[in-house]
């Protein structure tokens, strides 16, 4: 015959076994912010500005760069800010558009967009008014075997003041492109450092 039903309970044994917290909606919580990873990175501006009072109005910045023939692209990542406003596309897709300010970042993915061999990033950076502008970039490219290539922001860069409509894929006339002027290391005034969104 089955066995009588039988039950029993049991509490917690110690006082260090209790733990809880208050809940309620007096207080927000809070995240401790991370500071972007822009390290190696140079503020840049065009080559004729001075970059303290550069004029109203937009500058255009070019970097290529190569990416081994028998590379495997698993992962690309691009972090990317400017003062005032940018536009970033890679081999003629964008994969960042109209972005405000430099204090805070958001990573872009690049992975679709990036390509074993020849690569080239193309940027726009708009000034909306009379003084300080610059913008600031780190692409890092993750292949399947475990390296990775870190593409950032210096003078290797050029840059122009470009009139051309279709600026992220239309063909570029070198000769009114030069090398982009290295305004200082990342972390430097007025710019200071960056943080990335949650």
């Amino acid at each position: 015959p089955w066995s009588t039903p039988a039950r029993w309970s049991m509490g917690l044994l110690h006082p260090e076994d209790w733990q809880a917290e208050w809940i309620g909606h007096d207080a927000k919580r809070t995240t401790r912010s991370r500071e972007a990873p822009f390290q190696g990175s140079y503020w840049i501006c065009h080559s004729d500005d001075d970059p303290q009072q550069v004029p109203k109005g937009d500058r255009y910045f070019v970097k290529r760069f190569e990416i081994p023939e028998n590379a495997r692209i698993e992962d690309a990542e691009v972090l990317a800010v400017g003062d005032d406003k940018i536009w970033l596309s890679i081999n003629g897709k964008f994969v960042l558009s109209a972005e405000v300010g430099w204090k805070t970042v958001k990573p872009a993915s690049a992975t679709e967009v990036l390509q074993p061999g020849q690569n080239e990033i193309r940027m726009r950076l708009k000034n909306s008014s009379v003084g300080p502008s610059a913008l600031l970039v780190r692409l890092t490219v993750s292949t399947d075997d475990g390296k990775q290539q870190v593409v950032v922001s210096d003078d290797s860069w050029l840059s122009g003041e470009l009139d051309i409509d279709y600026w992220p894929y239309q063909k570029l006339d070198d000769s009114k492109l030069k090398p982009a002027q290295e305004v200082g290391k990342y972390g430097r005034k007025p710019w200071g450092t960056c943080q990335l969104e949650a």
